[in-house]
């Protein structure tokens, strides 16, 4: 029995059932200081040693041979010349706010076709392994030496296996990362040739496989690939059926045109919106449809297959297909007995299928929850999409009040917000939360200095920062003037 062995053994019986001794093998300088102490002192300090012994004189790895090691790939872009901005923002105490320095300084060095300096790759690959919103910009940053770290440390192999050339005759192999990246990309340019590969390998592949490789095929979507959705509805996984049915729906196909007559026995559209509950479940017909609702929902059974059915349908062909206006649609719907679940399902459905002119109709419905609305439906918009909605909400509505409707307008605009915008923002909303007392949103107040347009800084006017009303102004203008100064360095 080893030391550390006999040190657990005393630990679980416990030094007054058995005598302890001291390890003969510590130090016996050591040892003697604690030859005073009680035993279940004596114990503890014992193992606290013997840990460090432990510790300290482990044993490297040792191979035979060295590995071979290919070097890096001479750099085709300069090194970056703000160097010391991107220090200063890895001293940054809030992660939250370095973490959108970062990104912000890593699109800027895209732009200006630069290069991270080697000795700080280590440090920007941890963080992007951590923080996953980097990697589209470090990827394009990072350089050959970046690449070819990225490939030697297995923390940092995830991002290798992103861009493994996999080429057509080794599509089936290969990493699911690196097969993932190679088919997205192949979908966006040559659809048809994508849907090809796919269908060459369905069979062999997991049913996890399947519902990433499916899931990307709502990029460039056509009737061209009726055939194959078609195909995947017989699939064994429930959620493959659910998303095959659901990119069905989303065209003017055989599919949809059976969901819609089939709703159409359950809907009724007269002076009023008649809604007519399914009676029984139909396995057979009702594909991507689950029987059983989940524990948390309120809906009933049959509710719950009527809601189903309608996230099969794109939003625009179910109100063409009952001659409704998106607007009409919602005014009957809240006369049903089914209300909530309608329009639960119109917005769901507007998001799945990314049916941008009902999203817009449904953002613009209510001025009292347009914001949530809009968070709701984000991905429908694209940014510059999505400012504009807010600038035209803005001209007629009141400017937002709270802090927390602030943020969620920063969390729209990853890539940071329009000038219009900015300024905005800085002439009727912000002067009036600085006002709020005891509601400081410090937060909020930070993110919204990560997110401004770097350009409205110079202009901007301080009256409204003149009195001071919040603690955290200076720490706010300080953010906002690196920002700009950072803007300027890697735009000359």
């Amino acid at each position: 029995m080893n030391d550390w062995e006999l040190l657990t053994k005393h630990a679980i019986l416990g030094t007054e059932r058995q005598a302890f001794s001291l390890p003969k093998t510590q130090s016996p300088s050591l040892s003697a200081q604690l030859e005073t102490k009680e035993p279940a002192e004596k114990l503890l300090h014992s193992a606290a040693l013997l840990s460090e012994y432990r510790r300290i004189g482990r044993q490297p790895i040792s191979f035979d041979e060295k590995p071979p090691l290919v070097p890096s790939q001479a750099e085709t872009l300069p090194q970056c010349t703000a160097v010391e901005l991107l220090r200063s923002i890895l001293q940054e105490d809030n992660s939250n706010l370095q973490s959108a320095l970062i990104k912000e300084w890593l699109r800027l060095l895209q732009a200006a076709e630069q290069r991270v300096p080697f000795d700080l790759l280590p440090i920007l690959l941890d963080k992007a392994k951590q923080e996953k919103n980097l990697w589209p910009y470090l990827k394009h940053t990072m350089g050959q030496r970046g690449h070819w770290l990225s490939q030697l440390n297995p923390d940092w192999q995830v991002f290798s296996e992103t861009m493994t050339d996999v080429q057509d005759e080794r599509w089936d192999s290969g990493s699911h990362a690196a097969r993932l990246s190679y088919l997205q990309q192949v979908r966006a340019t040559v659809p048809t040739k994508a849907r090809e590969l796919l269908a060459a390998t369905w069979q062999q592949e997991t049913a996890q496989a399947r519902q990433a490789f499916l899931a990307l095929f709502w990029s460039q979507l056509s009737l061209d690939d009726e055939a194959f959705l078609e195909n995947c509805l017989k699939d064994r996984s429930q959620i493959v059926r659910q998303l095959a049915a659901q990119m069905l729906g989303s065209l003017e196909s055989r599919f949809l045109k059976q969901v819609l007559e089939r709703l159409s026995t359950y809907f009724s559209v007269k002076t009023t919106l008649e809604i007519k509950l399914p009676m029984q479940y139909d396995k057979t017909a009702w594909v991507g449809i689950k029987e059983k609702p989940p524990s948390s929902s309120k809906m009933g059974e049959k509710a719950w297959w009527l809601y189903q059915m309608l996230l099969l349908v794109r939003p625009t062909f179910l109100l063409a297909y009952f001659d409704l206006s998106a607007d009409s649609y919602l005014k009957i719907l809240r006369r049903t007995d089914f209300a909530d679940m309608l329009s639960n399902a119109l917005t769901v459905a507007t998001q799945i299928h990314k049916d941008q002119s009902v999203a817009t109709v449904l953002v613009r419905q209510k001025a009292n929850v347009f914001l949530q609305t809009l968070t709701d439906l984000a991905d429908v918009f694209s940014e510059k999409e999505r400012d504009s909605l807010l600038q035209d909400y803005l001209k007629t509505s009141k400017a937002f009040t709270t802090w927390p409707q602030m943020k969620q307008l920063v969390d729209l605009f990853p890539n940071g917000l329009s000038i219009n915008l900015s300024q905005s923002l800085l002439s009727t909303s912000l002067p009036r939360l600085l006002k709020q007392k005891n509601n400081y949103g410090y937060a909020e107040f930070m993110s919204l200095a990560a997110a401004l347009a770097p350009s409205c800084y110079e202009k901007m006017s301080n009256k409204w920062l003149s009195d001071k009303t919040h603690p955290a102004t200076e720490e706010f203008l300080k953010i906002y003037e690196f920002r700009a100064q950072m803007t300027q360095e890697l735009t000359q």
